[in-house]
């Protein structure tokens, strides 16, 4: 009887995490492998095997990779706050390069998949267009340049990069513009969004579905992970907002308001590359303005610029 196959998910007690081991349990191979979580905290759910462990020792990573010996690696976790990056860089070469270096050795050694989460951050926001695969990657923070070096990393070993455009999902507080929207329904405050800031906004569980796809196919390199939209994060909120009428006032303001580092102007990302691999997938827009839910123009009446 041929074994089954490996699975080990890093940052599984994440929000991306949970939807992954979520969108894992509904693949048609799901029968055919067992799964091992890694992260920080708790598992996030009952697996096989969890293994709580910091990102940043080295020699329990390694004891965990020599341990479980997984066939398939999905790696999430990092440090993703652009500001945490800017304000300890030190923590983000030993989280987002050293620990991504060490797992990238352990795949090229046991012939494993490894498929590792990246950032449209690695590119400088002045393009004018959606960046492509093969356009050049210049980063201008910290952060950016962390997931880059971490990029060449897996590319030397053999395994695919998914880089992200900026996450979000009805539901999820635990994310800056979700727990924006959350105050602003519950009328806690007015909010202050930046409007000259562009990316291509992306929901969790289009981003776990995409992901498990790209950790089984047998393609290699980089893929760009994207929704069908460029939105900023002011469209965003508004959107949301406008989707239930509700009209507490929301303010643009320029992401040089915004804590450091400077963001880019416009990293929205084409994923053509991944549609054209996997036709089936379909990612969700934001919510649609308030025309198409019949809401009506009074939604839009609290919209202060």
């Amino acid at each position: 009887m041929q074994d089954r196959a490996k699975v080990l998910v890093t940052g599984s007690s994440g929000n991306l995490g949970r939807f992954v081991l979520s969108a894992l349990d509904f693949t048609p191979y799901a029968r055919n492998f067992c799964i091992a979580t890694l992260s920080r905290r708790a598992a996030a759910a009952r697996r096989d095997r969890h293994y709580r462990i910091d990102l940043t020792d080295r020699e329990a990573l390694t004891e965990c990779l020599a341990t479980f010996r997984p066939t398939k690696i999905i790696h999430l976790a990092a440090l993703s706050s652009p500001s945490e990056a800017h304000k300890h860089p030190q923590l983000a070469r030993a989280v987002n390069v050293d620990a991504v270096e060490t797992i990238a050795a352990y795949a090229e050694r046991a012939g494993a998949r490894l498929m590792m989460t990246s950032s449209d951050y690695v590119f400088d926001g002045t393009l004018g267009r959606p960046y492509r695969e093969t356009d050049a990657a210049e980063p201008q923070t910290v952060y950016g340049r962390s997931k880059l070096a971490a990029e060449a990393a897996v590319l030397r070993s053999g395994g695919v990069v998914a880089r992200l455009s900026l996450l979000h999902e009805e539901g999820v507080c635990a994310t800056t513009l979700q727990s924006l929207i959350h105050d602003a329904r519950l009328a806690r405050r007015p909010v202050s969004i930046a409007a000259d800031e562009t990316r291509s906004p992306l929901r969790f569980s289009d981003a776990a579905s995409a992901l498990v796809r790209l950790a089984f196919l047998p393609d290699r390199g980089v893929f760009h992970v994207s929704g069908p939209e460029r939105l900023s994060p002011f469209d965003i909120v508004t959107r949301e907002l406008r989707a239930t009428a509700h009209v507490l006032p929301v303010c643009r303001i320029g992401r040089d308001r915004l804590m450091p580092p400077a963001r880019p102007a416009d990293v929205s990302l084409d994923s053509s590359k991944l549609r054209a691999a996997c036709p089936d997938l379909h990612f969700a827009r934001v919510a649609p303005p308030v025309a198409e839910r019949a809401i009506g123009q009074t939604a839009l009446d609290g919209v202060a610029d």
